[in-house]
């Protein structure tokens, strides 16, 4: 069974294909997870996201 059949079988496939999008986009979830930590605690001003959707 290749990986992706044994993620389906588990019903983990959407989210394991999410975490791959994310993935090679360079950002995991504990990188998004930390950065919203340190906007809330007033660390950093905005998230990458923010910034990014700003400058478009």
């Amino acid at each position: 069974m290749d990986a992706i059949g044994h993620e389906m079988a588990h019903g983990n496939a959407g989210q394991r294909t999410g975490d791959d999008q994310a993935e090679t986009k360079g950002v995991g979830r504990d990188e998004r997870a930390d950065e919203g930590r340190a906007v809330a605690n007033g660390l950093l001003d905005e998230t990458i996201g923010e910034r990014r959707q700003r400058e478009r």
